[in-house]
């Protein structure tokens, strides 16, 4: 019996990613449990358990953190909750799309911190 093996890529650093920042409404004011998504700039890498979509929602104050995002291009978009067809269903590339109109878009690098400020809908 043969066995493929597909190329993997191991990378180890100690230089992380990270993205703070904080989540308002329209009268500018902290917006606690909203969810913050954050996705890359690339379609192809739209897919479930993708290592490049991420989403985390926000503490009392409105404050959020992600890390650990490979280096590229992001949007990220806050949401006031997240689609109700199941728990991954905020990955599917139509929601993703859906997004980009009012999404900040951005850019980090190996070891950046991205400070973000993002408004609900």
């Amino acid at each position: 019996m043969v066995h493929a093996v597909h190329p993997v890529e191991v990378v180890l650093t100690d230089r992380v990613n990270s993205i703070t920042g904080s989540v308002v409404d329209d009268h500018g004011r902290p917006a606690p449990a909203a969810h913050v998504i954050v996705f890359a700039a690339d379609r192809d890498r739209w897919y479930p358990a993708s290592r490049y979509l991420r989403e985390t929602r926000t503490s009392g104050a409105g404050i959020g953190l992600l890390a650990g995002l490979p280096g590229g291009t992001y949007y990220a978009a806050a949401v006031p909750r997240l689609p109700d067809d199941g728990a991954d269903a905020w990955q599917d590339p139509v929601f993703l799309e859906s997004l980009v109109p009012r999404a900040a878009s951005f850019s980090i690098g190996e070891g950046q911190t991205q400070t973000l400020t993002l408004k609900l809908p």
